[in-house]
């Protein structure tokens, strides 16, 4: 059983910075999609680790404008 982890960062600017850990595959954009929503914001930058494509240890870093 995989525990899967999500770190969120509020920066002094407003923005938002969200860090997947312990997803599969691009499953960390799903996992995020809600937060997203939520927040109303746009997504400025997304950054995939080189484990993206991978199986296990993948790293999604999203960083919202609010």
């Amino acid at each position: 059983m995989n525990i899967e982890t999500i770190k969120v960062v509020i920066n002094k600017d407003g923005q938002v910075e969200l860090e997947v850990n312990g997803a599969h595959g691009p499953i960390c954009v799903a996992i995020t999609a809600d937060i997203v929503k939520m927040l109303g914001g746009e997504i400025i930058s997304q950054d995939f680790t080189s484990g993206y494509d991978e199986e296990q240890g993948l790293t999604d870093n999203i960083s919202i404008n609010t």
